[in-house]
């Protein structure tokens, strides 16, 4: 069950693993999404630290994109898990959207999965604007 001051008491990272963690999601999902290296992924949201000597910077930018996503996701699922669960495949609530999101005609994990980091970009300036 979410519990919201479990998720605010988290970094950025472990919120990613939490909601992962409940939502019943993978590491490999996100590792997918962000392009980056599974085992690499997995040491981040396991210990909530980067450890590393590439572009930390944009690694950094990754991760909070994503962040971004799951907090929107909440915010319309209501903190509910199971609502924020099928967030991830429906397309129908936004059927009377006037602008559509990216994702509109495929549900956003089968979006994500085909344009990877450059669909979340795709994903976050939608949310921005609308």
């Amino acid at each position: 069950m979410f519990q919201t001051e479990d998720y605010v008491q988290n970094s950025g990272y472990q919120k990613i693993r939490y909601i992962l963690t409940l939502a019943g999601m993978y590491t490999s999902d996100v590792a997918s999404i962000l392009e980056l290296d599974l085992d690499f992924v997995g040491r981040v949201l396991g210990s909530g630290v980067v450890q590393t000597t590439s572009d930390q910077a944009s690694i950094d930018w990754k991760f909070y994109n994503f962040l971004v996503l799951q907090d929107y996701l909440l915010k319309i699922a209501d903190y509910d898990i199971n609502e924020y669960e099928e967030l991830w495949k429906e397309t129908a609530i936004y059927d009377k959207a006037i602008v559509k999101p990216p994702w509109y005609q495929w549900g956003l994990r089968k979006y994500l999965e085909t344009h990877k980091y450059k669909g979340l970009e795709s994903c976050i300036d939608w949310i921005r604007r609308y």
